[in-house]
């Protein structure tokens, strides 16, 4: 890929990783009740996730979703269920947690919970896939530009939600008391819900 090819690519790519889905919803929401450190083994399963997704879909990914349009349908309605279920456990969590208890602490979502969520995550098929429509035409060292663009991809999949993960927390820091802090996490999983729902539509 060229430069220009590149800048074409960031253009198009960049709102759709950035953009509010489940994944930086949690992103904010994990940063806004965990901070970053515990934060890094969910984002590290999720964007893993993401790496294998960009590769598998590039290697033939494409032609095996297009023969078989269930696999794209199970993953909605699994994905939906899932997100519904970690809308759950926002809602009843709180920022406040004692340092005494463990099994607050050790609730934060795990490296395991990122890879199901991005396995789940219809939005992330649907953007690799237009990924590989606008910018891969299967020629001229093929495997090279599939590793390319999925380098690419986690690099800008990584600072977004990074960046996500730091605007939960600073919204965390906003927060003085229990009740405001309650409030928020329930924004978070009603947002969650909605994009729920958005994905069974």
């Amino acid at each position: 890929m060229d430069g220009k090819e590149i800048v074409m690519w960031f253009n198009m790519m960049f709102p759709l990783v950035f953009s509010a889905g489940p994944g930086n919803i949690m992103f904010a929401s994990i940063g806004s009740r965990f901070g970053f450190r515990k934060s890094v083994p969910f984002l590290i399963g999720f964007d893993a996730a993401t790496f294998m997704l960009s590769i598998v879909i590039g290697y033939g990914g494409v032609k095996v979703i297009n023969e078989n349009p269930l696999i794209l349908l199970y993953a909605k309605y699994l994905g939906s269920a899932y997100l519904a279920y970690l809308a759950y456990k926002i809602f009843k969590s709180s920022r406040y947690v004692p340092e005494d208890d463990n099994d607050s602490i050790t609730c934060a979502p795990s490296f395991i919970d990122g890879v199901i969520l991005q396995l789940l995550n219809i939005k992330s098929f649907v953007l690799i896939l237009l990924m590989y429509t606008v910018f891969f035409d299967g020629s001229n060292n093929g495997s090279g530009k599939v590793f390319y663009l999925s380098i690419l991809l986690l690099a800008l999949a990584v600072v977004c939600h990074i960046i996500w993960i730091f605007s939960g927390y600073w919204l965390s820091t906003l927060i003085k008391t229990e009740k405001i802090s309650k409030i928020q996490n329930h924004i978070f999983s009603i947002m969650l819900l909605f994009v729920a729902m958005w994905m069974l539509l």
